[in-house]
């Protein structure tokens, strides 16, 4: 099975530097329980036809994804967005589908990289 990266872990040393372990690991954390309810939302949006709020969790989730590196997230995200802006409705349930499924990857390895953080802080600059 081919392994793919999930995260850039040069997007995590850059929130370390900007405002240090505590502000990654809230990062971290914000991403990690916000986001599947995020999918969610978006879900219950699509029931009723709300397409405005499709392409507003869309954008906030691939800018959540971009801050941490989520490369593959942050794709489908956008991808998502444009099509909720464009009114491609018979399409947002399957890139919602496909979403979810990247997402939990990245909360997969974010959560690992969170326990590594969380610890002692690595050295960001070897």
């Amino acid at each position: 099975m081919k392994s793919v990266k999930t995260i850039d872990k040069t997007a995590l040393v850059n929130l370390y530097n900007i405002g240090g372990k505590d502000f990654l690991l809230r990062m971290i954390d914000n991403f990690v329980n916000q986001s599947p309810k995020r999918i969610q939302s978006a879900r219950k949006s699509l029931e009723t036809g709300d397409l405005k709020s499709i392409h507003l969790i869309a954008h906030s989730l691939k800018a959540s994804a971009a801050n941490l590196g989520a490369a593959k997230v942050q794709e489908i995200a956008e991808r998502l967005e444009e099509m909720a802006s464009i009114g491609l409705k018979e399409h947002i349930s399957e890139a919602l589908d496909k979403l979810e499924k990247i997402l939990n990857e990245a909360i997969h390895s974010l959560t690992a990289e969170r326990a590594l953080w969380g610890q002692e802080a690595p050295n960001p600059n070897p």
